[in-house]
């Protein structure tokens, strides 16, 4: 019985110690109040469909999601047929974005064709923002 109880508490504390771990959400920089400004900052808006997705390690031991996807309409960018965008890993909690593979999507993207593009939570609530106050 006793050590069941020890662990039942080392249990408690190993939990108590997760607790910041797992409160820790996504903070987006607060944006521009202007919808045109908010527009202005995303260099590419496109709706598509993720085709194909695969996790990409940047050294240091950080790691990216990179997705392909099969561009349908560009809204403001380049014109393009097809990107691969990086995005974090890990879901909302680390500002991640929720891919739906094959699924008709918007993406709201910050980049350029010779660097690459970039999305997360805080980029597509910007896009999403921005053009749902546009005329």
């Amino acid at each position: 019985m006793r050590g069941g109880r020890f662990l039942g508490r080392l249990l408690l504390l190993g939990l108590a110690g997760l607790a910041p771990l797992i409160a820790t959400a996504c903070e987006c920089p607060v944006p521009p109040l202007d919808p045109k400004e908010e527009l202005a900052s995303a260099d590419l808006i496109f709706e598509g469909r993720p085709i194909s997705s695969r996790v990409q390690f940047n050294g240091m031991g950080s790691e990216r999601v990179r997705t392909r996807w099969l561009v349908l309409r560009v809204i403001q960018g380049p014109a393009l047929r097809s990107v691969e965008i990086d995005s974090p890993t890990g879901g909302s909690a680390s500002c991640g974005i929720e891919l739906r593979l094959g699924q008709t999507q918007q993406l709201t993207a910050r980049g350029s064709l010779q660097k690459g593009f970039f999305t997360d939570l805080c980029t597509q609530s910007l896009g999403s923002r921005a053009l749902s106050s546009s005329p």
